[in-house]
This record gives C-alpha cells, structure tokens and sequence, in this order.
C-alpha cells in the first residue's frame, strides 16, 4: 500500500497496473534498490527495482532457510540460493553493502571537491567545479 499509494481497500496485492513510487524514482534518474521480503510478486518487484540483493519474494518462511535472490542487469532475477544465516542479519548486510558502495562510488569525491572549494574561496580564488555525475546534484554553494 504505501508502495503504491493506495489504501488497502483499493490495491491490487500484486501491484499490477499500479505505478509504485520505486517506479517514480527511477523515471527521475534515481536508481532504486530492494533487500528483504517482497510480498506482492516477482513481477511487481522487477518493475519497480533496478537493482536488490537477498531478495524474499513471500511472507513467512523459516528465517534460516529462505530462499533468497538478487536483481541484475538487465532486471532479471539471479544468485538464487538459500539463507544460512538469519534472514534479518542477511537482509541488513546487503543494505549496508548497498550504502557502503554508494559512499564509495560517490561521497568521497565530493567530499575532495567541497573541501578544495573551501580552501580555494579562503584564498580568495574559486575552487574546482565538481566532475559531472559525482556527488549527485552537488551545486557551488559560492
């Protein structure tokens, strides 16, 4: 429901013909990811995330055994295997992997660009513009 918007008399509970805010998201520029339990269809999950890794597609399950997957290129599902950890421990890895590859991927040099700036501005002189596509929409604050 909150995916999708809608209350929970007037969802379809596979999401089907429903647009998702994941869906929003990604028609922005964004890239979306998914990790944990997916409760509303394989379908539904690889229309709405680009990328996700230890992915439940169900409800309840035995949380040591839960038959896990990911979504790669080109939105397919793949990497089918079972947990052999607890599922919340697998789950909370694969987004702190996630959050450890975009700060990876992205923060550091914007970090350098923002502190070269600085630096720059105290001596009087404007500082390096940031490389297109790093840093996300980082804007001079000068």
């Amino acid at each position: 429901m909150l995916l999708s918007g809608r209350t929970l008399f007037r969802v379809n509970d596979q999401l089907k013909g429903q647009t998702t805010w994941p869906e929003q998201f990604a028609q922005a520029g964004y890239t979306t990811f998914l990790t944990g339990k997916w409760h509303n269809g394989a379908e539904s999950a690889l229309r709405s995330f680009q990328r996700g890794k230890a992915i439940f597609l169900g409800g309840m399950g035995a949380p040591y055994h839960l038959p896990l997957q990911d979504i790669g290129a080109p939105r397919v599902f793949e990497n089918q295997r079972a947990s052999r950890e607890h599922s919340v421990q697998v789950f909370a890895d694969a987004a702190v992997e996630r959050g450890a590859v975009l700060s990876r991927g992205y923060f550091p040099d914007a970090r350098r660009a923002r502190r070269a700036r600085r630096a720059a501005r105290a001596g009087g002189e404007r500082g390096p513009e940031p490389r297109p596509g790093v840093g996300g929409k980082c804007r001079d604050a000068a």
